[in-house]
């Protein structure tokens, strides 16, 4: 029920349902947005030094970002429906907020692997790794944090359905390194079935 956007000149803009100010963008001095995010009642922006700041409903600690440890930043971001995640520069994921069904609860990594890409969704999450493989963690009513087998592929971009989506869009999609498209999860629409792909696309 409500957008963020960012500008080129690294302003952000916010408009939509506004019950919990999330449409009022607070100043960050001199700093510019290089990301923002927007779950159900609270907005992320990721700051050109690095920081996050939130604002919005903020509950359950979700306005409280986990301070950085000296000499790290945060690279990307990622809103849920109550929770919020973050990558930092060594590769971890953190994560702050409602964490009642284990949605801030980051599976850890293997050895020489960092996490590269984030999506949270509707009190579940998903992760992409440094080696192609897709983690997923919270809410499994649906199936949408069992990941499949992906026969010996590896992942390339991975997005968990809207926080503020109906049941009914509680699936989960990874692009794969052969340009094809794996779903799971909810599939009372047809959402997880990808179409095929017309012969050399």
């Amino acid at each position: 029920l409500g957008n963020i956007a960012r500008r080129s000149d690294g302003i952000a803009v916010a408009w939509g349902i506004n019950t919990f100010g999330e449409n009022n963008i607070p100043s960050f001095g001199a700093l510019t947005v290089t990301a923002v995010a927007r779950g159900s009642n609270h907005c992320l922006a990721r700051l050109s030094d690095g920081t996050v700041q939130t604002w919005g409903f903020a509950a359950n600690n979700l306005g409280n970002v986990p301070a950085l440890p000296g000499g790290m930043t945060y690279t990307a971001i990622s809103a849920g429906s109550d929770f919020s995640l973050a990558i930092r520069s060594d590769g971890n994921v953190i994560g702050w907020g409602s964490g009642a069904e284990g949605q801030t609860t980051v599976p850890a990594l293997p050895g020489g692997t960092t996490y590269v890409e984030i999506s949270a969704g509707g009190a579940y999450a998903l992760a992409r790794r440094s080696d192609g493989a897709v983690v997923a963690f919270g809410n499994n009513q649906y199936g949408q944090s069992t990941v499949p087998s992906f026969g010996g592929l590896t992942a390339t971009a991975i997005s968990a359905s809207s926080p503020s989506g109906s049941s009914t869009q509680r699936h989960s999609l990874a692009l794969m390194n052969n340009g094809t498209i794996i779903g799971w999860g909810s599939n009372q629409q047809g959402q997880t079935n990808a179409p095929a792909l017309p012969a050399g696309v």
